[in-house]
């Protein structure tokens, strides 16, 4: 993903973008990989990102946060559907912490770009997305930090049936369209 932000700055002129306005975005691990990714522009002096957009994103691989104890079953996504999938992720288990794995545990945030960070109630991954927050309020970060109500990992995708989710959808639209306005 890295490589990719490199790319697309170092083409900008070609794909007719500003790259000083280039975001990046992820959902859960896509979050996770966006999360990484600004820390990796930042400690490898750049390229600049301007935003960042977390959508339920993975934050934590130790699966140590409270909502993923407290809604391990029964919400759609499992702790043990995560556990398998981090297994998957990392070469070593003692990655688990390192902050390119799981950015929370990273020793610095400052510097980083603001972020938008959506999280729903019921998904086991909805505290990595608020300690994260509060992280990176700590470290001087802007944060926008929005809980949707009632839902489920994934179900805010379900915007044609629920106009909870379409709601949350056009929320993140909007912040992102915010953040990109000259000026």
């Amino acid at each position: 993903v890295y490589a990719a932000l490199v790319w697309v700055v170092e083409n900008a002129e070609q794909l007719g973008v500003d790259p000083d306005r280039v975001s990046v975005g992820g959902f859960s691990v896509g979050g996770n990989l966006a999360a990484v990714t600004t820390l990796m522009a930042r400690d490898r002096g750049g390229p600049a990102v301007a935003f960042q957009v977390l959508e339920s994103p993975v934050c934590d691989l130790t699966l140590s946060q409270p909502s993923a104890q407290q809604l391990a079953t029964g919400y759609g996504l499992t702790r043990a559907a995560l556990q398998e999938g981090y297994d998957f992720y990392l070469d070593r288990p003692e990655q688990v912490r390192e902050p390119y794995a799981s950015p929370l545990f990273a020793p610095d945030l400052t510097g980083l770009p603001p972020a938008y960070i959506r999280v729903s109630e019921y998904d086991p991954l909805r505290d990595d997305g608020v300690a994260y927050a509060e992280r990176l309020r700590e470290a001087g970060v802007t944060v926008d930090l929005h809980e949707v109500p009632g839902h489920l990992h994934a179900s805010v995708y379900l915007s044609r049936f629920l106009p909870s989710a379409r709601r949350a959808l056009d929320r993140t639209a909007s912040v992102l369209q915010a953040a990109h306005r000259p000026g």
